[in-house]
């Protein structure tokens, strides 16, 4: 989008001649003809001074209105391509295209709220369109990046000048660069595209740091190998400075090589570096081609892979990312590295600075405006979706060009920032903190992000180290120190986190790492109501305790007249459940949460009031007479009332589940009478009695209404539960 696309990357065209305007080529050629001849080889400056002239004689002419923006945008103008997109957006059926530039250039001129509405009005056009959708999300997040701008300690150099200054490698003590400054002595040679009238081609230098770390003097990088009248830089090193690539335009004989459309595009060459600086050997990179650009260079730390910058065709759109190996003296097919990184946009100046961590340029993921860094981790083999550097280091202007040191904590890049010296200036940094970006989502949920959680880091120590809350859409920064550990934990009404997350900054270069924080909705409960086994009603007053296996905590509550308890519980822990009141024998449950996350767990519990003996006696079918063999048991009973007067006896009668309800109910009441007749017989007055008859309502096993079973099943519920219990001392 921005100049150096074209100047470094993608395409450029010179003119062997003192300035554009002697172009003879140009001069029969009507006037916006000519204009869009110039603007076709990226002359902007003097491609806008014919559309202006064209629009004074018509301006209704929506394509010189738009050629006429784009030359701003350009130029850099940023004010007047504000203006000239702002009145062509409006415009009734203009293409969404124009509505896309007007939106990137409001966010470069700081409008974000404006251009997050016409990123909206053009998606309306291009719902698919993912540049468009990630740098709407982007705005939408926006505080997300600027939450700290004391993240980056920035410094500006004495040797940037009123040019371009870029690209900017480590070379032994210092820097090696590129730059636009005008060192011609007698013939000019400019580029088409250049936005000064005295800036010339890129050529390369060096600055040293003296023992103190101050930035001395700088001087050309030139040698005789690699030096040429056009574009040079930016170069890469590897190998302990003993290698170098370079990259140059596309000349064979001193003279530039035009591909089918008439531009000159870009070439990656290899060579050596003596000690001294001197650039030797010359090698082309076995890639290159006349018809795109290789540019960019940059080496792993141990210099077998490379990663460069590239048009070649079967991409995604721009200029995108790749890498090749060097195996046995060549280098390997270059392997794209996937659309979680390249756009369809501008992909540029990758830099990697150790395995696994790279940072690069694009203007195709959400900004600031323009380029901006970006920082992408590879895992399992893959490179994963970039996150934006944040500011200050990023701003709405063109940030690129990042380079780092062994630590990965401070080092280089450049920015057309506002209050520099020129056009691009070389920065340096030195991040003081390591920027976490999250967002929450609810566990169950994956999809809903909870705003307003409150979040917080500690070391390993417990200490409280950063702390923030989530914004709208569950989104949150950390600034955390390097080299400690960390639990990050969040907390909100209703929802908690079931385990803290770790997080370590240790040995970590500079960068952005992000991570989703799952909170638990408190929506999982243990509940249920304490019955009386005697009389099958609700009991109240029963103390209920909820015992954590897991941890060994407990909780406890007194049921109230509904008999009912409720208890939070938690995912992936056991419980044992336990109701006990005085009179009665404590009992419970245990409960396994593995794997459930909501919902209520019902178990109801049933309690027996504590007895000195208790009996069963069992009924043939359809039948209510005590059975002789049962004789011998219910004496025993007798024997036990009569040992202990002040003991009640209470009798419970069921029948299977044969029958209807109504002939089961009053079939039971028969065989609770006839237990009860029998008792009254042996002396036990019908006042130390009591007498529950359920029909086939308390079945014991699976054989309720409708299953089948076998006899023996069923007879185990033809029965009649006989408890002798204390009555209390008045």
């Amino acid at each position: 989008m921005k100049r150096y696309f074209l100047l470094i990357l993608l395409v450029l065209t010179v003119l062997r001649s003192f300035s554009q305007s002697t172009n003879i080529s140009t001069f029969f050629h009507k006037k916006e003809k000519k204009a869009d001849y110039l603007f076709d080889q990226f002359a902007y400056r003097n491609a806008l001074e014919i559309y202006l002239q064209e629009f004074k004689r018509d301006p209704d002419d929506l394509r010189v209105r738009e050629r006429i923006a784009i030359c701003y945008l350009k130029l850099h103008n940023l004010a007047s391509a504000g203006l000239w997109y702002s009145s062509l957006a409006e415009e009734a059926g203009i293409d969404p295209e124009v509505m896309l530039d007007h939106a990137e250039v409001l966010s470069m001129n700081g409008k974000y709220d404006e251009s997050a509405q016409w990123f909206r009005a053009y998606l309306k056009h291009k719902p698919e369109d993912a540049v468009a959708i990630d740098k709407l999300e982007f705005l939408n997040n926006l505080p997300k990046y600027t939450a700290n701008e004391e993240r980056f300690l920035m410094s500006s150099f004495d040797f940037n000048t009123e040019y371009s200054e870029y690209g900017a490698h480590f070379f032994h003590h210092g820097v090696v660069f590129g730059s636009t400054r005008d060192t011609d002595l007698f013939i000019k040679r400019k580029p088409f595209d250049r936005l000064a009238p005295d800036e010339s081609f890129l050529s390369l230098y060096y600055a040293e740091r003296d023992d103190v770390g101050a930035w001395g003097k700088f001087a050309p990088f030139r040698s005789k190998k690699i030096e040429t009248i056009y574009h040079e830089g930016p170069m890469a090193f590897y190998d302990g400075f003993r290698k170098c690539a370079l990259t140059q335009s596309n000349i064979k004989n001193g003279k530039p090589v035009y591909d089918a459309t008439g531009k000159v595009n870009l070439r990656i060459y290899f060579a050596a570096v003596s000690p001294t600086g001197e650039v030797d050997h010359l090698v082309p990179f076995e890639y290159n081609s006349d018809a795109y650009s290789n540019a960019h260079p940059s080496f792993s730390p141990d210099g077998t892979v490379m990663y460069f910058a590239s048009t070649m065709p079967a991409g995604y759109g721009g200029s995108d990312l790749y890498y090749s190996i060097s195996k046995n003296d060549r280098w390997t097919d270059p392997v794209n590295l996937g659309d979680a990184v390249n756009t369809s946009n501008e992909e540029s100046f990758p830099f990697i600075a150790n395995d696994t961590t790279l940072y690069f340029s694009s203007n195709g993921h959400g900004s600031f405006g323009g380029l901006d860094l970006y920082v992408s981790y590879k895992r399992k083999g893959k490179f994963s979706r970039p996150v934006n550097l944040g500011s200050p280091i990023n701003s709405r202007f063109d940030d690129f060009s990042l380079v780092c040191d062994s630590l990965g904590r401070s080092g280089f890049i450049a920015s057309k920032e506002e209050g520099g010296m020129g056009q691009d200036d070389i920065y340096g940094y030195t991040a003081k903190f390591y920027f976490l970006a999250g967002e929450v989502r609810e566990l169950s949920k994956a999809k809903e992000k909870i705003a307003g959680v409150k979040i917080s880091a500690f070391n390993s120590n417990g200490d409280l180290i950063d702390s923030t809350r989530s914004d709208s859409s569950g989104h949150f920064t950390l600034d955390l120190p390097f080299d400690q550990d960390f639990k990050i934990r969040g907390e909100k009404d209703g929802f908690e986190t079931l385990v803290d997350l770790a997080f370590s900054t240790k040995g970590k270069p500079f960068g952005v790492d992000s991570l989703t924080l799952p909170l638990w909705r408190q929506n999982l409960f243990s509940r249920g109501r304490i019955f009386s086994n005697e009389t099958q009603s609700i009991l109240p007053g029963v103390a209920v305790v909820l015992h954590n296996l897991s941890d060994g905590s407990s909780d406890t509550l007194i049921v109230d007249e509904t008999g009912e308890y409720r208890f939070l519980v938690r995912p992936d822990k056991n419980y044992r459940v336990e109701a006990n009141k005085e009179g009665f024998i404590p009992d419970g449950f245990i409960l396994d949460t593995k794997d459930i996350l909501e919902g209520n767990l019902l178990n109801d519990i049933v309690l027996e009031e504590v007895y000195i003996d208790k009996e069963v006696v069992l009924f043939d079918y359809d039948k209510a007479e005590i059975k002789e063999d049962a004789i011998k048991m219910l004496s025993k009973v007798v024997r036990t009332m009569i040992k202990f007067p002040r003991a009640t006896l209470n009798m419970g009668a069921h029948s299977d589940s044969r029958g209807s309800h109504n002939y089961n109910t009053e079939l039971s009441k028969k065989r609770a009478q006839s237990t009860r007749d029998y008792f009254l017989s042996r002396g036990i007055p019908a006042s130390r009695m009591e007498v529950t008859w359920f029909g086939e309502e308390l079945i014991l096993n699976r054989c309720s209404d409708g299953v089948e079973c076998p006899e023996e099943e069923h007879s185990l519920n033809r029965r009649a539960e006989l408890k002798v219990q204390k009555q209390p001392v008045d």
